[in-house]
């Protein structure tokens, strides 16, 4: 019985240790570390328990709130943006985040911005293309909340040369901007409630 008990929870570690070393890299360096600093905790939320809507870290920082995470895809099945949503006391925070190596550039109307590394510069859209679009969606999704747009990047990125109406930041800085919003306070029971009826009509 023991051999037997032994080897299962050996079997369990294995199995367990292999989907920890494959998620751990979409974790590494990304957005999720600053909005969940325990990669125990994000690899119990996201592997075992499938439900990473709460943070304990959000929880003691924001207070009640509710999370999701989006990609969008191209034609050719390529995403073109990823967004983290936050529902919590000031509204809705819609996050497009991004992993640029370099240095961002770029203006509020400009179509393309533009990543400039040691001798190469790459162009990709203006990310709040594709969340204004979003952004539109997710009002009709949870009607009466107030929403704001965020662009965050990794830690690294020099944003400097970022001149634009609408807040570019580090992921490091994600939850100080959260906190500053000038929305109009939304109540806890409101929060789930509009969470658990857009989740339930989905």
């Amino acid at each position: 019985m023991e051999v037997l008990l032994m080897s299962i929870i050996v079997a369990l570690l294995v199995v367990y240790g292999f989907k920890a070393y494959r998620l751990y890299p979409t974790y590494k360096n990304s957005i999720f570390q600053d909005l969940m600093p325990s990669f125990l905790e994000y690899f119990y939320r996201v592997t075992i328990r499938k439900d990473a809507s709460t943070s304990s870290f959000l929880k003691d920082k924001l207070g009640t709130h509710r999370m999701t995470f989006t990609t969008l895809q191209n034609n050719d099945h390529k995403i073109t943006s990823r967004f983290v949503i936050i529902l919590y006391n000031k509204g809705i925070a819609l996050i497009s985040y991004l992993d640029p190596k370099g240095a961002l550039s770029g203006q509020t109307n400009d179509k393309h911005w533009f990543i400039r590394r040691e001798k190469q510069t790459v162009k990709i859209a203006n990310p709040k293309i594709e969340s204004d679009k979003y952004a539109i969606l997710l009002k009709k999704k949870y009607p009466g909340l107030p929403l704001t747009q965020y662009v965050a990047v990794g830690n690294e990125c020099d944003i400097s040369k970022i001149k634009c109406d609408f807040i570019v930041c580090h992921n490091n800085e994600i939850i100080r901007h959260l906190l500053e919003a000038g929305t109009p306070y939304v109540e806890d029971e409101k929060i789930i409630e509009a969470f658990n009826s857009a989740n339930k009509n989905a």
